[in-house]
C-alpha cells in the first residue's frame, strides 16, 4: 500500500510483559530478559495522570533518511495505519545485523509508570526501555520479551513501578535481527505517568524480575544485589556469601552458568540445585553470563541501583562468536578415570560425530576437563542422539583416541550439558613418530600402552642390526613420552653405528607385543 493508504487503527490492547514466557534471541545476545515487577496502578485518586506522545527527538542510533523513515517520524500521535514498510514510521538505516535505539522527549516531565510503543513493521523487536530524567541520565525501567505479533500495527504497552524522579524522555531499544525479512519500524512512542505523584523508588530501583525461558538465555545483574527470591525460596546473597554466585543460579534451577574466561567460555554445570561439575564463581556487575534453565523460571532480584547500566553488560556478553539467529549452548564436563597415564601438554579434544566440530577441553582440576560450545543454533550444535568422542592430541597434532565415547540423551540435551567419565586407556599399543626430527641434541618418543608393562625401545638400521637400545623399565597403562637425549644418540647403550642421517626402524616391545615404525633420523 502507498503512504496515503489508511485503515482504522486497532483498539489498543494491554500486552502485559509478565505474561511473556517465550524468548526471541537477539543479535549479540542469547536472550532478552526480565522486567521490573509490581506495576503501580495508573491514575491514583486525586492526581493528574498524563498520556503523552513524543514531541522531540533526543538521539537515535541511525535512521533510513532525514525525511522518510526518519527519527522524527516517531513523534506525535500514530499516523501509520498499515502494516509494512511505510515511510511515516522511524526505521534504522540497516535492515539487519545491528542493535538500534531511538530516544524521544516529552513536553511535561512526569513520574513515569509506563510506556506505549506503536510498532508497524517487524513487530516484537523491542527488548529494553530506558527512562531519561530531567538531567538526561538514563535508568532501565523495562527489559524483557516483546510479544507483539507481525501482520498489523500494534501498540505494545509495558508498566513498571512509578519512578521517584521526573522522566522527560524515553529511549527504546530494538533488535535489528528480530525479523530478517523486515525493517523494525516504530510509528509513535507514548509516555504514561503523573506530574504530581512520585513513587517510592523501591519498585523502580530496587527490584527486578527475570523471566528465564526454558533453554539458554542471557543474565546480567540489573542491581547491586541484596537477595534473590524465587517461588517460595529466598537467598540473602550478602549474608550467605560474599555476594551473588553462580551457585545461586544453579540453586534456582540453572543447569549451566557460562562465563567468558580468556576469550573462551567456561561453565559451572548444575544438577539438582548444586554444582556437579566445575567451580563456583562470583557474578559481577557489568558482566553478562549465559544461563540454561530446564523450564521457565521467574526470579526477583532485590538490591541497589548499580553504577553499570544493564545494557552495557548485555552488549559485552560472552557470545562465543554467536551468529545472529538462534544461538545455542552446550557444556561438556569430563573426568578421566584414575591410574591411566596422560603426559603433560596433551590436549583433550571433544568431537561431535554428526557435525564434525572438534573442540579443545581445558583443564579445570586434576584429571578434570571442560569445554563449553556456543555459536550455533540449538538444533545444529548438539542434538539428542549425537555421539561425542574423546581423544588426546599431542603438541605435534598426533591424535590418540580414548577408549570410550558418549551418546547424548534427550535429558542431557534439555540440560544443555553432559558430565562424562572417560577412560583414557589407548585403543591399542602404539609407537608414534619422534619429534622434533631433525633434532639436536634431543628428541622425544611418544608411545601408548593398553596395559602396564616393561618397555624397551630399539633402533635398527636398514640391515636389521640393532644400533641403540633404550630400556625404560615398568610403565603404567596410558600415553607416554620419553626423551632420548644427546648421550643416548652419542654412545650410551650403543651396540652399533648410528650415522648422522639415515633411515632406521624404531621398535617398541611391551606386554608381549612388538610395534615397529620406520623413521628417518637426522641429527
Amino acid at each position: 500500500m502507498s503512504v496515503g493508504d489508511r485503515m482504522h487503527p486497532q483498539r489498543r490492547s494491554r500486552i502485559s510483559h509478565q505474561a511473556c514466557v517465550t524468548c526471541p534471541l537477539l543479535l549479540a545476545l542469547l536472550c532478552a530478559f526480565g522486567a521490573i515487577i509490581t506495576p503501580q496502578a495508573a491514575g491514583a485518586t486525586g492526581e493528574t495522570y498524563l498520556t503523552q506522545w513524543a514531541t522531540s527527538v533526543i538521539d537515535f542510533s541511525s535512521q533510513w533518511a532525514s525525511n522518510s523513515w526518519a527519527a522524527t517520524q516517531a513523534l506525535g500521535e500514530p499516523n501509520t495505519f498499515t502494516y509494512g514498510d511505510i515511510s511515516t514510521a522511524w526505521a534504522a538505516s540497516p535492515q539487519n545485523g545491528t542493535i538500534e535505539y531511538i530516544a524521544v522527549g516529552y513536553d511535561t516531565p512526569v513520574y513515569a509508570d509506563g510506556a506505549v510503543v506503536r510498532e508497524t513493521y517487524g513487530n516484537g523487536a523491542v527488548f529494553q526501555i530506558d527512562a531519561l530524567d530531567t538531567s538526561g541520565d538514563a535508568l532501565t525501567v523495562w527489559s524483557g520479551v516483546d510479544p507483539t505479533l507481525p501482520g498489523e500495527p500494534a501498540e505494545f504497552e509495558v508498566t513498571w513501578g512509578r519512578t521517584s524522579y521526573l522522566v522527560s524522555g524515553l529511549r527504546v531499544w530494538v533488535d535489528g535481527d528480530h525479523d530478517l525479512d523486515a525493517w523494525e519500524e516504530i510509528d509513535a512512542i507514548q509516555l504514561l505517568g503523573s506530574p504530581d505523584t512520585a513513587g517510592t523508588g523501591t519498585e523502580a530501583s530496587r527490584r527486578f524480575t527475570y523471566e528465564f525461558p526454558a533453554g539458554p538465555s542471557l543474565f546480567a545483574l540489573a542491581l547491586d544485589p541484596v537477595f534473590f527470591a524465587y517461588g517460595s525460596g529466598f537467598a540473602d546473597v550478602n549474608s550467605e556469601s560474599d555476594g551473588p554466585m553462580a551457585s545461586h543460579l544453579v540453586e534456582l534451577g540453572a543447569t549451566v552458568v557460562a562465563r567468558e574466561v580468556n576469550d573462551a567460555l567456561a561453565s559451572a554445570i548444575g544438577r539438582d540445585g548444586v554444582i556437579a561439575f566445575g567451580s563456583d564463581f562470583p557474578l559481577e556487575l557489568g558482566t553478562a553470563y549465559i544461563v540454561n534453565m530446564l523450564e521457565p523460571t521467574t526470579v526477583t532480584l532485590g538490591g541497589e541501583t548499580p553504577g553499570v547500566p544493564l545494557l552495557d553488560a548485555l552488549m559485552k556478553a560472552p557470545d562465543g562468536d554467536t551468529p545472529a539467529s538462534s544461538p545455542g549452548l552446550f557444556a561438556v564436563g569430563i573426568t578421566l578415570d584414575e591410574a591411566i597415564s596422560v603426559p603433560n601438554g596433551m590436549e583433550l579434544h571433544v568431537r561431535n560425530g554428526r557435525t564434525g566440530v572438534d573442540a579443545i577441553a581445558t583443564s579445570v582440576a586434576d584429571r578434570r576437563f571442560g569445554v563449553t560450545l556456543a555459536g550455533e543454533t540449538d538444533d545444529s550444535l548438539v542434538q539428542a542422539g549425537d555421539t561425542l568422542t574423546f581423544a588426546f592430541v599431542t603438541r605435534e597434532g598426533l591424535r590418540l583416541p580414548a577408549r570410550n565415547s558418549h551418546r547424548v540423551t534427550d535429558r542431557e540435551r534439555a540440560y544443555a550439558s553432559v558430565i562424562a567419565r572417560v577412560d583414557p586407556r589407548p585403543v591399542s599399543a602404539a609407537l608414534l613418530p619422534n619429534y622434533p626430527n631433525p633434532f639436536n641434541p634431543e628428541t622425544w618418543m611418544p608411545f601408548s600402552l593398553t596395559a602396564a608393562a616393561d618397555v624397551t625401545i630399539r633402533i635398527y638400521d636398514v640391515h636389521g642390526a640393532v644400533v641403540r637400545t633404550l630400556g625404560l623399565g615398568r610403565k603404567a597403562t596410558g600415553h607416554h613420552v620419553t626423551r632420548a637425549d644427546a648421550a643416548y644418540w652419542d654412545g650410551r647403550n650403543a651396540v652399533g653405528e648410528l650415522v648422522s642421517s639415515g633411515v632406521y626402524f624404531c621398535e617398541l616391545r611391551a606386554h608381549g607385543q612388538t610395534v615397529t615404525r620406520q623413521m628417518a633420523i637426522r641429527k
